[in-house]
């Protein structure tokens, strides 16, 4: 089992935040990951637009999962259509 760490960026409005989260939550479990730390980062200004939109709200996690899992884990963040962006990586012990 590995540590990684999960940054999510949703939609701002309640109805985007809420079913994406449970998706990503859901994707997790689905992919065997045991979290270890959640974080809402809340409505921040976004970088550059992203769908046309300049905010969204962030949402960290922290989990350990094996590394065919987040393979596959990966694959399905980028078919989840309630993320506006994330960003997957292993994290150092």
């Amino acid at each position: 089992m590995r540590t990684y760490e999960l940054t999510i960026i949703l939609g701002t409005e309640e109805n985007e935040t809420s079913t994406g989260k449970e998706k990503v939550e859901d994707l997790l479990k689905k992919s065997k990951a045991s979290i270890t730390k959640t974080d809402d980062l809340g409505v921040r200004d976004l970088a550059y637009l992203i769908n046309k939109r300049s905010k969204g709200h962030y949402y960290y996690y922290e989990f350990e999962a094996d590394p065919q899992d987040v393979f596959k884990l990966e694959d399905e963040l980028r078919l989840t259509n309630q993320l506006l962006k994330h960003l997957l990586i292993r994290k150092e012990q």
